[in-house]
């Protein structure tokens, strides 16, 4: 059995009577697609500081959560919030953003330039297999914030480092931590910093050989 994180990899363990499983990451979509820098007529059209967050509109991602904990920022001075993404809680989800600098986009057919144009970006996800999107905007060299829900995000969020991670679902916690990096540039600058490297262990160059592993029989 093949797992992507840790996590899920003791699960599997736990719950199935498989004896041998293996821990192989995603590769990170930049390397499988790889990009040019934006244009200025391709960068998305978004005045002030942006606030991105990317995933299918459902119960899963918990984009209600973070409308709920931007919404309830006193101070958002220039910050929208734009959620990339399409499906069924498309109408719930914007009117929890009715009267509020929150965008709903729909789905984008080149995520890249608006990974480039972010000053910050959030999971906000109750549950995850492997977060590629957090993965995607750690490689594009932005500094994020993810709730710590199972499973993914500890695995690529060096808290303190390259972002923060907060308590799974905690509405207030996010909010407190969102407005903390929203209004101290010095620190997403620093985070920015180390993002790109941090998520190098899941470059091509690293992943395919544990794969190559798999299938000749050397990896224990």
């Amino acid at each position: 059995m093949v797992a992507q994180t840790q996590t899920s990899a003791a699960w599997l363990r736990a719950h199935t009577f498989s004896r041998q499983v293996v821990v192989i990451p995603n590769i990170r979509w930049s390397d499988l697609r790889p990009g040019t820098t934006a244009s200025p007529d391709q960068m998305p059209p978004v005045d002030g500081h942006l606030l991105l967050a990317v995933g299918r509109l459902g119960p899963e991602k918990g984009f209600d959560l973070l409308i709920q904990a931007f919404a309830s920022l006193s101070n958002r001075g220039d910050w929208r919030l734009v959620i990339l993404g399409e499906g069924a809680d498309r109408a719930h989800l914007e009117n929890l953003a009715s009267g509020l600098p929150v965008a709903l986009p729909g789905t984008q057919a080149d995520l890249s330039p608006w990974y480039e144009r972010a000053d910050l970006f959030v999971l906000s996800s109750r549950l995850e297999g492997f977060p590629n999107v957090l993965l995607e905007g750690l490689a594009a060299g932005c500094p994020a914030v993810s709730f710590d829900c199972p499973a993914g995000p500890a695995d690529l969020i060096q808290h303190g480092i390259n972002g923060e991670l907060v308590v799974a679902q905690d509405v207030a916690q996010l909010a407190s931590t969102l407005a903390d990096l929203m209004h101290d540039p010095v620190k997403r600058a620093r985070y920015a910093s180390h993002a790109t490297e941090s998520v190098s262990r899941y470059s091509v160059e690293q992943i395919m050989p544990l794969w190559n592993q798999l299938f000749d029989g050397s990896m224990s």
